[in-house]
């Protein structure tokens, strides 16, 4: 078969440019077969001038027949393909010669009668999405819309999606608005986003929220949110305020953000006298406090307002009003706050009656700052009396600060004798807290032997603890073997310690191992650590093993090293980490002819970057308008209809 190709070109001209129009609408995406029509419209833009001239009337039935010739009476270049008995419908070409074709005409541009042939008769609407796509990654946007628009005539929302973004890139908002609205009676959800985000970018706001609201009706929840989203970004808020009305909770929400940038107290007031239970009553307390408004969120702190009760105990606390606090610290619920900033407020003046007096009403937050106050005093038998009931009656917050205060004043054996037999009984914050004493205190070999216990009895922050205090003394083979038992039993968090902890000893193989096991990061550790060795073997073996990270430095590597000739290797084996940098740096040469082939054989990121260059040069040479048709038109077509490829 491809010697029956290739003899074609000197044997029988007419035979090769319609064999070779059949190959190239193949690798362009067509899969059904292809019509006489398309094939006798194209085979002309792969003749000469002079055999165009010389042509016989019958040069395409002549062709057909060279090209379906059984060879060796087994099969044909070219084999028929049946409606029914004895009708033809098309033509397939053999698949072994489109492989062929595929490597041997990677960078043979297509001619382009081929795509007018693609754009006037393929009508299969796979077919016309897959040459669409083709024709868009050499930027041939002309052929590219005319052909999407195909697909999404017949009813491929794929291929609408296309479309409609490509429309959008080249600046035709009108065109992808017009395709989207079509989709979006049918409820497609990112159709009726993407139309909305499209109307709203060039202000038509009232249409945006047309459509988000007839999505949000239809049952679209995400609907409902970008449709408070844009009216909140435009500062619509009587249609923000109509959308809350109606029980819309991220209307209402934005609807009170934007009364608060704009300062509307009253608004906001208006929104929490309401019932607005979302975001009103909280703006609304903080923005009396920033006004200093004390009456204010007095009168609705009494009203049951928790948000306004908060917010007035912090203005007091930090007013030093230890009166308006001690009268708002009562027992209810929303007073809470006022408690606690009291007893802070009384411990930052040294006010150790005050606090005595709040501990002794019950109030448990003045029990710490007392115990602080008093050892701060050097009463650590006063701090102890304080603490130890409460620690000794269950109270664990009590028993941690007790615990650090004896650990702050050397009593170190006493604050073991608090927390030990907490951590034996399973508490892990007392193991935590005994162990970051011991280790703080020079004693790590405690330190790991209550964190390895914990660790054996599960403790995920225990393992990840324990290796990390091994790793600082050096132990880098105790915390890995801490650290891989807890992986090996499913702890993610280990293994996520582990990896880079291997990574820093530039331990290869164990890495490799966890990456085969499929732990987070440690395919990414593999890869970094070759391409810091300049390992190219290694990185080529796993990215050819599929590993997208090996894929991604090799690559790197490669362009660093600027060898051209690897990275065209590895970008024709489909590597589309090889095929961007290899574009990147033909683009840094100016190597117009090599982006230019490679623009012809599909390669996008050639495509941009040869895009990019010729715009460059248009717009040195001071021909704007034609460097913003480039943009808009790719590089195939004028508003006139010439090709014009670089």
């Amino acid at each position: 078969m491809v010697a029956r190709w290739e003899d074609a070109q000197t044997a029988s001209p007419y035979a090769w440019a319609v064999l070779t129009a059949a190959l190239d609408a193949a690798r362009l995406g067509a899969r059904a077969p292809l019509s006489a029509d398309l094939l006798r419209a194209a085979a002309p833009g792969y003749c000469t001038s002079q055999q165009l001239a010389e042509a016989p009337g019958n040069w395409f039935e002549q062709a057909l027949a060279y090209t379906t010739e059984k060879l060796h009476g087994a099969t044909s270049t070219l084999s028929p393909a049946g409606v029914g008995i004895g009708q033809v419908s098309g033509y397939i070409a053999a698949d072994y010669l489109i492989q062929h074709a595929t490597r041997e005409r990677r960078s043979a541009r297509v001619p382009a009668s081929t795509w007018d042939a693609a754009l006037s008769h393929i009508r299969a609407p796979a077919d016309t999405a897959r040459v669409a796509h083709s024709a868009r990654c050499r930027l041939l946007y002309g052929y590219a819309i005319s052909l999407y628009r195909h697909a999404t005539d017949a009813g491929d929302w794929f291929a609408a999606d296309q479309l409609s973004e490509l429309l959008a890139e080249r600046g035709d908002v009108d065109g992808a608005a017009q395709i989207l609205r079509g989709r979006v009676d049918f409820l497609r959800r990112s159709a009726a986003d993407r139309l909305a985000r499209l109307l709203a970018e060039r202000g038509d706001v009232d249409g945006a929220a047309q459509i988000l609201r007839a999505a949000a009706a239809a049952g679209d929840r995400a609907a409902h949110e970008q449709l408070a989203e844009l009216l909140y970004e435009h500062g619509d808020l009587d249609r923000l305020r109509a959308q809350a009305d109606v029980g819309g909770g991220a209307a209402a929400d934005r609807l009170a953000r934007l009364l608060y940038e704009r300062g509307d107290v009253d608004g906001l007031r208006a929104r929490a006298d309401a019932g607005d239970r979302f975001a009103a009553p909280q703006l609304l307390a903080k923005m009396l406090a920033q006004r200093g408004d004390l009456e204010g969120l007095r009168a609705r702190a009494d009203a049951g307002d928790r948000f306004a009760a908060d917010q007035l105990s912090e203005l007091l606390y930090e007013r030093g009003d230890v009166d308006g606090l001690r009268a708002r610290a009562g027992v209810e619920v929303r007073y809470r706050v006022a408690a606690s900033q009291l007893a802070k407020l009384l411990y930052e003046r040294g006010d150790l009656d005050g606090l005595h007096a709040r501990a002794d009403a019950g109030d448990e937050s003045a029990y710490g700052w007392l115990a602080e106050l008093l050892a701060e005093h050097g009463d650590l038998d006063g701090a102890k009396q304080i603490l130890r009931p409460r620690a000794d009656a269950g109270y664990e917050f009590a028993a941690l600060k007790l615990a650090r205060l004896l650990a702050e004043h050397g009593d170190l054996d006493g604050a073991k004798q608090i927390l030990r037999p907490r951590a034996d009984a399973g508490y892990g914050y007392a193991a935590e807290r005994l162990a970051e004493l011991m280790a703080q205190h020079g004693d790590l070999d405690g330190a790991v032997q209550i964190l390895r216990a914990r660790a054996a009895a599960g403790d995920r922050d225990a393992a990840v603890q324990v290796a990390e205090l091994l790793y600082e003394r050096s132990d880098l083979d105790g915390a890995k073997q801490i650290l891989r038992a807890a992986a090996e039993a499913g702890d993610w968090a280990a293994a996520e310690r582990l990896t880079p902890l291997l990574y820093e000893r530039g331990d290869l193989e164990e890495l490799r191992a966890q990456a085969a096991a499929g732990y987070p990061d440690a395919a990414l550790r593999v890869a970094e650590l070759l391409a810091e060795r300049g390992d190219l073997d290694g990185l080529r073996a796993r990215a050819e093993a599929g590993d997208g990270y090996a894929a991604k430095r090799l690559a790197g590597l490669l362009a660093e090293r600027g060898d051209l000739d690897a990275l065209r290797a590895r970008a024709e084996t489909g590597d589309g980490y090889a095929a961007k940098r290899l574009a990147g740096l033909l683009a840094e040469r100016g190597d117009l002819d090599a982006l230019r082939a490679r623009a012809e054989a599909g390669d996008g990121y050639a495509a941009e970057r040869l895009a990019d260059l010729l715009a460059h040069q248009l717009i040195k040479e001071g021909r704007r308008e034609e460097a913003e048709r480039l943009r808009r038109f790719g590089l195939n077509l004028t508003l006139s209809g010439i090709l014009v490829f670089g």
